[in-house]
């Protein structure tokens, strides 16, 4: 039993067609891996950049720190007395704002 000549071809072609397919799918996944791998090392990076900002941003906002800037180098003081606290009556308003 003779098998015809464009069978066998049709059948090599499609082989062949699978082939390619099937190879160019495996190069589309390590290239997909590829950037993940350096999306997941770029996000690691950022993380700890992240967190060497947020330990510098907690020792540029200690208290012990802006006390010390504000008194040594600004020459501020710590007032002696308690601030007084003015009351205005409602009435005294609206009587500032008729004027």
């Amino acid at each position: 039993m003779k098998k015809n000549p464009g069978y066998i071809i049709s059948v090599i072609v499609l082989f062949g067609v699978l082939v390619m397919v099937y190879v160019a799918n495996i190069m589309v996944i390590r290239n997909i891996t590829k950037k993940i791998d350096e999306r997941t090392q770029e996000f690691q990076i950022l993380l700890n950049e992240n967190k060497e900002l947020r330990t510098q941003y907690e020792s540029l906002i200690a208290k012990d720190r802006i006390v010390s800037i504000a008194t040594n180098q600004l020459g501020m003081v710590f007032p002696q007395e308690p601030p007084v606290v003015l009351e205005i009556s409602k009435e005294r308003i609206q009587e500032m704002e008729e004027n």
